[in-house]
Order: C-alpha cells, then structure tokens, then sequence
C-alpha cells in the first residue's frame, strides 16, 4: 500500500508544478485558461499611422473632445464618443458602412498583430452585434482594449 501512495504523492506534486508553469505562461499572451490577455501588443508603424489618420477624421466628424477620448471607457454613454467609435470601426475596417461586423478584416487585422497565436478567442468573445450599430463598435472597441488590444491608447 505504502509503495502506491508515495509514486501518487510524486504525480501530484509534479502535476500542480506543471499547472503553476502553465498559469505563468497565460500571462504572455495564451488563451488556455481563465485569463484571456493578449500582452504583446504593437502595431505595425503603416497600421499606426493609418489608425491615426482615420482618427482625426472621426474626432472632427463626431466634434468628440480629446478629454473624452483619451479615457473612451469611462464615458461610454456619450454620444458624440460613440459617434466616434462607429466612424473608427467603419473607416478601420472592424464595421461595414451599414454598421454590420466584417469578421473577415477583423480576423486579418488581429492576427497581424497576434503572429502565431489564433485569434479566433477575440473574435468570439468582442465581435457581438447588437440592434445599435454604436453599442456594437463601442463595445468592441472596449473587449478588445479588456483583452489587451489597445487599438485607441496607442493614438496618444
């Protein structure tokens, strides 16, 4: 009896350091277990400079001040910031011009910047529609910002 406990202790043992390890490693971007975070997060220097184009298109059109914009969560039931979001999701590609999600653009322009990780988990939880084509951009915006994909942080 003695000689299946201890091997049973070990495979225990073992099994909640390899669990450690893997946890440590969720951390550097996987999408295994609860924590879904992509950490490595930078644009390509043509996708920054389009983003930021497309930006100050979006910022004179919806007359969205920069107070707002410079911290977009914390005032999402502002209208003119909405505004701004659905424009940024139209010109950037997230959006169709009727407000529906192109997943196709989305797809792409995530795993340009997820390399060999899928981006499929982002896709799944952030690209919801909603009746609002608003709700729907500004809520995308936010779930990919919660995951790690600080598209609208990077313009300032």
């Amino acid at each position: 009896m003695k000689a299946i406990v201890l091997p049973l202790f070990i495979v225990a043992a073992l099994a909640s350091y390899g669990d450690a390890l893997f946890e440590k490693s969720l951390f550097e971007g996987g999408h295994h277990g609860i924590k879904h975070y992509f950490k490595n997060f930078l644009l390509p220097i043509h996708e920054k400079s389009f983003l930021h184009s497309i930006h100050l298109d979006c910022q004179r059109e919806s007359s969205c001040e920069l107070e707002y914009l410079q911290n977009p969560f914390e005032y999402m039931d502002y209208e003119p910031l909405g505004n701004y979001m659905l424009c940024m999701s139209k010109r950037y590609g997230f959006m169709g011009r009727h407000g529906h999600l192109k997943l196709k653009h989305l797809r792409h322009k995530l795993r340009m910047i997820c390399g060999k990780e899928d981006p499929e988990f982002y896709i799944h939880a952030c690209a919801v529609p909603s009746l609002n084509p608003i709700h729907t951009a500004s809520n995308l915006w936010k779930c990919l910002d919660h995951h790690g994909f600080h598209f609208l942080r990077k313009l300032f």
